[in-house]
């Protein structure tokens, strides 16, 4: 079941990015309202010259997220033109802020003390735990009866399986052997179909087989395959010189004859 976690979240803290004249300053934590006091600053129809701001504070900026922030450059280029009672409101507005970022905190550790209690219960625990097995392994690690056990039981696994593994890829291997045969039978088989047929004087088929496994298999890299095609070249030279002896051998009937030119 899902249950309910306590997390604290200050919502009303915004991330963005500050840029200063020529080049970006790192990612400053700013409120809501861009300016920290809530005071609307359309009393203020120009700007303060940021020159005489310069010479004024040489060493200064009006930046809130920099270390060198100087309160009065902030106030005289952003405020110079608001009443005295709009600043005092404005501080007292900064206050009250101030004072629920810090009452939030602490609010939240009141209302889940139980469960930091916990947690440092277990913490604790936890570490008494780890103390406690590593003094009495010396110098050996938390870990390592865990790695021992691990370490044997595999020692066993393969002990009792290594006979059953190895028969499993030896019948792997045939079957991927057997599987290759029943592919390619027909380029397996031809150097004893190629005999057959020369022997029973079909010629004609011992010619299109070879022009067959030529086109399938003559350009090809596979060691068996190279192997086995080159038997079929044997035969195929075989043959030629048989049929050229056939043609030289009188006397012939012209329908021999014709069946071999053919």
């Amino acid at each position: 079941p899902l249950q309910e976690s306590a997390v604290w979240i200050d919502e009303t803290q915004t991330y963005h990015t500050m840029f200063s004249r020529n080049r970006a300053s790192s990612p400053v934590v700013t409120e809501e309202n861009d300016d920290p006091l809530g005071i609307s600053d359309e009393s203020n129809d120009k700007k303060f010259p940021e020159d005489q701001l310069q010479e004024m504070f040489p060493e200064g900026s009006g930046n809130i997220a920099l270390e060198n922030f100087v309160a009065a450059w902030y106030l005289l280029d952003n405020h110079h033109g608001t009443s005295f009672d709009d600043l005092k409101a404005g501080l007292a507005y900064l206050k009250r802020k101030s004072n629920q970022q810090t009452e939030g905190p602490m609010s939240f550790v009141k209302a889940n003390l139980s469960t930091f209690m916990d947690c440092y219960d277990t913490l604790s625990g936890m570490h008494a735990k780890m103390s406690q097995d590593n003094s009495g392994r010396g110098t050996k690690s938390v870990t390592h009866t865990l790695e021992e056990t691990l370490n044997d039981a595999n020692k066993a696994a393969t002990t009792l399986f290594h006979d059953v593994l190895g028969r499993k890829d030896s019948a792997d291997a045939t079957r991927n052997a057997l599987g290759v045969l029943h592919r390619f039978k027909f380029l397996f088989n031809l150097p004893c179909s190629m005999d057959r047929n020369i022997k029973k004087g079909d010629y004609d088929l011992v010619i299109t087989d070879y022009t067959r496994a030529k086109s399938l298999f003559g350009d090809t890299d596979v060691g068996i395959f190279k192997k086995v095609y080159q038997e079929v070249e044997n035969r195929i030279e075989a043959f030629r010189v048989m049929l050229d002896k056939k043609l030289m051998t009188l006397p012939s009937t012209v329908e021999e004859q014709k069946k071999i030119i053919r």
